[in-house]
């Protein structure tokens, strides 16, 4: 899937449509503080690509200029698997201001 929101492009699977909105706050709180220390704005969208295990192959190589993050939001180890739900995302909340809001 693909969707633009103000200065960033999200590319994700749609199994990871629910943590476009927590990435797009962190981004735009981190394009900002970024943006008065250097002084810069894009002149393009940048490029925000989430992926999973799934979707890796593991390898990757480009010599060519982007403005692309690739964000892994699931790691590739299987033990992962086995933790709770609401550990998965945890990292995202701890960078600050972000809260995850669960439903039972």
């Amino acid at each position: 899937m693909r969707q633009d929101r103000g200065d960033f492009r999200f590319i994700y699977p749609e199994r990871l449509s629910h943590l476009v909105p927590t990435v797009a706050g962190r981004a735009e709180v981190a394009l900002a503080a970024l943006s008065r220390l250097f002084h810069y704005r894009p002149s393009e969208p940048i490029v925000l690509v989430l992926r999973d295990g799934r979707d890796a192959d593991g390898r990757t190589a480009t010599t060519l200029p982007h403005n692309r993050v690739e964000l892994e939001v699931a790691p590739l180890d299987l033990d992962y698997e086995f933790a709770r739900y609401g550990d998965h995302h945890g990292w995202l909340s701890k960078t600050g201001g972000i809260r995850t809001v669960r439903s039972s």
